[in-house]
């Protein structure tokens, strides 16, 4: 069995190779998902953006520890382009990582939200952006947010044409 270590850290590398076992029997396979479908609605009101949040792990300089980035990823006007997503306070790392597990590719969610001013009166909707994920029967989630207004416009490209990527097929 060929064993795929692009989603497997250091760590468990090394936990095999100290067992003198493969990393495959090491860990239980991840069972993949079919690809959502954008547009399609799924857990409440949260809809697929057809977009997917990738997981870098990276090692500070010291190369002690590790930390992840979080991107969504693709090509605009034949230019490759990244727009980083974060979590909404520093906490929401641990949370991430947690949503993530083994795998380093989750589908980008959209949550639909509409306020109302209540001087102006004045709506104001827009979304909010979470991945999701679900092992035995639990559900793990947690929301995101563009790094930067950079980010936020890059993102906004990127669902413009995931939206007309989806409205073709």
């Amino acid at each position: 069995m060929a064993e795929n270590k692009k989603n497997v850290s250091k760590d468990v590398e090394e936990a095999a190779a100290a067992q003198g076992v493969g990393i495959g029997e090491l860990m239980e396979p991840v069972e993949q998902a079919e690809d959502p479908v954008a547009g399609e609605v799924i857990e409440g009101d949260a809809i697929v953006s057809g977009l997917i949040l990738h997981r870098e792990i990276k090692k500070t300089k010291d190369g002690k520890r590790e930390f992840s980035v979080f991107s969504v990823s693709g090509e605009l006007r034949e230019q490759q382009c990244r727009a980083e997503m974060v979590p909404p306070d520093m906490g929401g790392y641990a949370v991430l990582n947690l949503v993530f597990g083994p795998v380093n590719d989750l589908p980008l969610l959209k949550v639909p939200y509409e306020m109302r001013d209540e001087v102006t009166k004045k709506k104001t909707s827009g979304f909010t952006y979470k991945v999701m994920s679900e092992e035995d029967g639990i559900v793990f989630e947690a929301k995101v947010k563009p790094s930067r207004n950079s980010d936020k416009e890059l993102l906004r490209c990127f669902l413009q044409v995931a939206e007309k990527k989806a409205a073709h097929q």
